[in-house]
Protein backbone atom coordinates (compact mmCIF):
# COMPACT_ATOMS: atom_id res chain seq x y z
CA UNK A 1 0.00 0.00 0.00
CA UNK A 2 3.00 2.58 0.91
CA UNK A 3 4.60 1.87 -2.78
CA UNK A 4 1.22 2.78 -4.35
CA UNK A 5 0.59 6.27 -2.63
CA UNK A 6 3.62 8.03 -4.33
CA UNK A 7 2.60 6.36 -7.81
CA UNK A 8 -1.10 7.74 -7.07
CA UNK A 9 0.49 11.19 -5.67
CA UNK A 10 3.02 11.68 -9.46
CA UNK A 11 -0.63 10.24 -11.41
CA UNK A 12 -2.75 12.43 -9.92
CA UNK A 13 -0.48 15.39 -10.29
CA UNK A 14 0.29 14.25 -14.25
CA UNK A 15 -3.61 14.04 -14.39
CA UNK A 16 -4.01 17.38 -13.40
CA UNK A 17 -1.31 18.95 -15.31
CA UNK A 18 -3.07 17.32 -18.65
CA UNK A 19 -6.44 18.99 -17.90
CA UNK A 20 -4.65 22.45 -17.15
CA UNK A 21 -2.62 21.91 -20.45
CA UNK A 22 -6.34 21.90 -22.22
CA UNK A 23 -7.09 25.31 -20.56
CA UNK A 24 -4.54 27.49 -22.17
CA UNK A 25 -5.30 30.60 -23.55
CA UNK A 26 -4.83 31.71 -27.17
CA UNK A 27 -3.27 34.69 -28.00
CA UNK A 28 -6.45 36.20 -29.21
CA UNK A 29 -7.62 35.36 -25.64
CA UNK A 30 -4.55 36.78 -23.89
CA UNK A 31 -5.09 39.89 -26.04
CA UNK A 32 -8.41 40.61 -25.20
CA UNK A 33 -8.43 39.52 -21.34
CA UNK A 34 -5.24 42.01 -21.00
CA UNK A 35 -7.10 45.05 -22.99
CA UNK A 36 -10.23 44.26 -21.21
CA UNK A 37 -8.44 44.47 -17.60
CA UNK A 38 -6.69 47.98 -18.62
CA UNK A 39 -9.91 49.30 -19.42
CA UNK A 40 -11.76 47.75 -16.53
CA UNK A 41 -8.98 49.15 -14.45
CA UNK A 42 -9.35 52.47 -16.37
CA UNK A 43 -12.78 53.14 -14.86
CA UNK A 44 -14.08 54.59 -17.93
CA UNK A 45 -16.85 53.90 -20.04
CA UNK A 46 -14.73 55.52 -23.35
CA UNK A 47 -11.73 52.44 -22.82
CA UNK A 48 -14.46 49.94 -22.39
CA UNK A 49 -16.78 50.65 -25.50
CA UNK A 50 -13.28 50.15 -27.87
CA UNK A 51 -13.32 46.66 -27.27
CA UNK A 52 -17.46 46.74 -28.45
CA UNK A 53 -18.27 46.17 -31.98
CA UNK A 54 -20.50 48.97 -32.50
CA UNK A 55 -21.45 48.63 -36.09
CA UNK A 56 -24.99 48.78 -36.72
CA UNK A 57 -26.01 49.03 -33.17
CA UNK A 58 -28.78 52.35 -32.95
CA UNK A 59 -27.67 55.13 -30.80
CA UNK A 60 -30.31 54.17 -28.09
CA UNK A 61 -28.97 50.88 -27.54
CA UNK A 62 -25.22 52.61 -27.16
CA UNK A 63 -26.77 54.81 -24.73
CA UNK A 64 -28.48 51.60 -23.29
CA UNK A 65 -24.70 49.60 -23.17
CA UNK A 66 -22.96 53.00 -21.67
CA UNK A 67 -25.62 52.72 -18.61
CA UNK A 68 -24.54 49.18 -18.39
CA UNK A 69 -20.82 49.49 -18.54
CA UNK A 70 -20.86 52.24 -16.01
CA UNK A 71 -22.18 49.41 -13.59
CA UNK A 72 -20.10 46.70 -14.66
CA UNK A 73 -17.09 49.04 -13.57
CA UNK A 74 -18.45 49.56 -9.88
CA UNK A 75 -17.30 45.85 -9.39
CA UNK A 76 -13.78 44.37 -9.61
CA UNK A 77 -12.78 41.81 -11.71
CA UNK A 78 -12.31 38.04 -9.77
CA UNK A 79 -10.89 36.15 -12.68
CA UNK A 80 -12.29 35.54 -15.97
CA UNK A 81 -12.02 32.82 -18.40
CA UNK A 82 -12.87 32.03 -22.24
CA UNK A 83 -15.44 29.06 -23.26
CA UNK A 84 -16.66 28.01 -26.56
CA UNK A 85 -19.91 28.54 -28.42
CA UNK A 86 -21.64 26.17 -29.86
CA UNK A 87 -22.01 26.41 -33.65
CA UNK A 88 -25.39 25.77 -33.60
CA UNK A 89 -26.48 28.24 -31.19
CA UNK A 90 -28.99 30.90 -33.01
CA UNK A 91 -28.85 34.33 -31.52
CA UNK A 92 -31.77 35.84 -33.36
CA UNK A 93 -35.03 36.97 -32.36
CA UNK A 94 -37.85 39.44 -32.43
CA UNK A 95 -38.58 42.69 -30.74
CA UNK A 96 -41.29 45.24 -31.76
CA UNK A 97 -41.64 43.35 -35.20
CA UNK A 98 -37.86 43.29 -36.38
CA UNK A 99 -34.99 40.63 -35.95
CA UNK A 100 -32.12 41.19 -34.07
CA UNK A 101 -28.99 39.42 -33.74
CA UNK A 102 -25.23 39.84 -33.41
CA UNK A 103 -23.28 42.29 -35.58
CA UNK A 104 -20.39 39.79 -35.53
CA UNK A 105 -20.67 36.09 -35.38
CA UNK A 106 -19.62 34.99 -31.89
CA UNK A 107 -16.72 32.76 -31.94
CA UNK A 108 -16.31 32.57 -28.07
CA UNK A 109 -17.84 33.48 -24.73
CA UNK A 110 -15.97 35.81 -21.66
CA UNK A 111 -16.90 34.62 -18.81
CA UNK A 112 -16.58 37.52 -16.08
CA UNK A 113 -16.89 36.43 -12.02
CA UNK A 114 -16.74 39.72 -9.83
CA UNK A 115 -15.55 40.74 -6.78
CA UNK A 116 -17.83 40.64 -4.40
CA UNK A 117 -19.88 39.19 -1.51
CA UNK A 118 -22.35 37.58 -4.16
CA UNK A 119 -20.19 36.47 -6.52
CA UNK A 120 -22.09 37.97 -9.39
CA UNK A 121 -20.80 36.55 -12.87
CA UNK A 122 -21.85 37.49 -16.29
CA UNK A 123 -21.19 36.07 -19.95
CA UNK A 124 -20.22 38.04 -23.16
CA UNK A 125 -20.70 36.77 -26.89
CA UNK A 126 -17.07 37.62 -28.33
CA UNK A 127 -16.76 37.69 -32.56
CA UNK A 128 -13.48 38.25 -33.88
CA UNK A 129 -12.58 41.21 -36.69
CA UNK A 130 -8.98 42.26 -37.98
CA UNK A 131 -8.08 39.20 -36.05
CA UNK A 132 -8.54 40.19 -32.54
CA UNK A 133 -11.73 39.75 -30.35
CA UNK A 134 -14.63 41.88 -30.03
CA UNK A 135 -17.83 42.30 -27.82
CA UNK A 136 -20.64 41.45 -30.34
CA UNK A 137 -23.75 43.84 -29.78
CA UNK A 138 -27.44 43.18 -31.26
CA UNK A 139 -28.47 45.06 -34.46
CA UNK A 140 -31.33 44.79 -36.51
CA UNK A 141 -31.34 42.19 -38.95
CA UNK A 142 -34.49 43.60 -40.50
CA UNK A 143 -34.77 46.62 -42.84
Amino acid sequence: MRRSLPFLAVLASLLWLAGCAGEKSTPAEQDFAERYRAAHASGEVEQMLVLHWLEGVTEQDQFLLRMAIEQELTYPIKNLHFEPTAPEDDYRYEHDGRTWGPNLKPVKRLVVVFDNPENLHTSYLLGEQNGRYYFVNASSLSE
